[in-house]
């Protein structure tokens, strides 16, 4: 959307993402065994069937390659044991040093994702954060003049979560958990 000059959302939250599929982050190896969800073996396989013979750090596959500028605020969640969680961690880090807003919540012990597994208590914490964050954008956006609290195309995650729920952002779409 940045590239093509469309609106941007008011900011963004990333749950546990995959940045890099030329898996070069550490945490591929040391958290192999610690990550409920994924093995080395998926990290092989995977990236044959969603990108097969293209260049794997092309920043339309591997985001952690790209401009992380002119981004709106971003907040990442990943667990501790993750595989991925270097993906996280080193996109947080490009954010930062091309000084887009960032935050990174690093959970000791959650797995991939864990936010969205209810029957976790660090779950609702979790869920509480986002909302928190997205609340503390809309409300900026809407100071910025745009009174509608216009969140680019996403779910107003603020009167979702008044009912309980978190909007989440889905590739071309939205949806309410």
């Amino acid at each position: 959307a940045r590239d093509a000059q469309l609106p941007l959302p008011s900011c963004a939250v990333l749950l546990s993402p995959a940045t890099d599929i030329a898996l070069t982050g550490p945490s591929i190896r040391y958290n192999e065994k610690a990550d409920p969800m994924f093995s080395s073996g998926a990290g092989d396989l995977l990236p044959s069937m969603y990108c097969p013979g293209l260049d794997r750090t092309d920043p339309l596959i591997s985001p952690l390659y790209g401009n992380w500028s002119g981004l709106p605020p971003l907040y990442f969640l990943a667990g501790s044991t993750e595989m991925l969680l270097d993906d996280s961690v080193r996109a947080h880090d490009r954010a930062q040093q091309a000084r887009t807003n960032s935050r990174i919540d690093v959970w000791p012990d959650m797995p991939h994702v864990f936010p969205l597994f209810s029957m976790l208590p660090e779950a609702k914490q979790a869920l509480g954060d986002i909302v928190a964050f997205i609340e503390q954008h809309r409300s900026r956006n809407a100071s910025l003049g745009h009174e509608d609290g216009h969140t680019g195309g996403l779910l107003a995650a603020g009167d979702l979560a008044r009912a309980g729920d978190v909007a989440l952002a889905v590739p071309e779409t939205s949806a309410a958990l």
